[in-house]
């Protein structure tokens, strides 16, 4: 009956569960939370999975890095005493 290679055997001669065990078993509420719990998060991909988020994450680091990268520069150029920015005059178009 066994072959060789099957890791599974199937009990035909099992003794049938008596009503009080069914009874034990038979906890609807569990049973809909489970099932609700398993389904809701079931089809969900994490962010870096799904090809629109990981977009959206990319672009947002993109942009982290180069707010920082930039408020960086700005911090390493002082401002050097007596030397004024360049004033534009006001009739320079005449």
């Amino acid at each position: 009956m066994d072959q060789p290679g099957k890791k599974y055997t199937i009990g035909k001669d099992r003794q049938e569960m008596s009503e009080q065990d069914m009874l034990k078993y038979k906890d609807f509420g569990k049973l809909t939370h489970n099932y609700q719990r398993f389904h809701r998060n079931f089809h969900r991909k994490p962010l870096y999975k799904n090809p629109r988020y990981f977009i959206l994450l990319v672009i947002a680091l993109l942009l982290l890095w180069i707010m920082s990268e930039w408020s960086e520069k700005t911090k390493e150029q002082p401002v050097k005493p007596g030397v004024e920015s360049p004033e534009v005059p006001a009739n320079a178009n005449e």
